[in-house]
């Protein structure tokens, strides 16, 4: 169960960063996205943090192709595991804008990712995915 909730951590640090810079294509590093999610583990990492850290980096890389596969982002090239010319996919912008009413907010999703390991604790960042990856489904099926 671990990794999935790393890797709704790295979408939601990954969205988070295309939606800032949406409609400009940006390079996401797998490094960058791994120490980001990171930071919601402060102390809670256990003695061995190098297989931690390399497993974050691992999930980090799946969870951009995972999320182009998906139809959320589009990648225009990578190299290793770095990823250029990175935006939000009409769709990924579609249900980034949504202001679900369950997560009690007013701010929109994309909004909450952009916040995410700033401000936001790891439970709303998760709630918030969870809500994002429904209505993703939702939209796939119809």
């Amino acid at each position: 169960m671990r990794n999935i909730e790393l890797f709704n951590l790295s979408v939601a640090e990954i969205l988070g960063e295309c939606y800032e810079s949406f409609p400009k294509r940006i390079s996401i590093k797998e490094s960058d996205i791994a120490y980001k999610v990171l930071e919601y583990y402060d102390d809670s990492v256990s003695d061995d943090v190098i297989v931690f850290v390399e497993q974050l980096f691992d999930i980090s890389s799946s969870t951009i192709e995972w999320l182009e596969q998906a139809g959320y982002i589009w990648v225009g090239g990578r190299d290793h595991k770095d990823f250029y010319r990175v935006t939000l996919s009409s769709k990924g912008l579609e249900l980034l804008n949504l202001i679900p009413d369950s997560l009690n907010t007013k701010d929109t999703l994309g909004s909450s990712f952009i916040k995410s390991a700033k401000t936001a604790s790891k439970e709303t960042v998760l709630s918030s995915i969870k809500v994002f990856l429904s209505e993703g489904a939702k939209l796939a099926l119809s």
